[in-house]
């Protein structure tokens, strides 16, 4: 599966994994009419990154949104054991961490 979230740069989870429509709504709202990427904003990120190579600050960003993840899905699961005959999908004990994605892309918003 893919999943889409949107966290601030604080680490908060603006949008979660339940709301990708929300998420791309959103992203379509920031980009309107917008051609091109902002060039000094890819400046000050190649700056602070140094040409991508520490990305670690991005990386905690990454890993707050899984563990965002996880525990919402371990909140639906929990909700459903008190639901009848519900068939809740255990996302809880598949996924441990950040060794259980790919990512395939992701987007910096400032």
């Amino acid at each position: 599966p893919f999943y889409l979230i949107y966290v601030s740069e604080q680490g908060e989870v603006v949008a979660n994994h339940l709301e990708p429509k929300k998420i791309l709504d959103l992203f379509r709202l920031l980009c309107k009419n917008k051609k091109e990427p902002i060039a000094q904003l890819c400046k000050k990120v190649v700056e602070q990154t140094k040409d991508y190579r520490n990305m670690s600050d991005y990386s905690n960003l990454l890993q707050a949104s899984i563990s965002s993840m996880i525990k919402e899905e371990e909140e639906k699961e929990i909700d459903g054991l008190f639901k009848r005959n519900s068939s809740v999908s255990s996302v809880v004990g598949k996924i441990k961490g950040l060794e259980d994605f790919q990512i395939v892309s992701f987007l910096i918003l400032k």
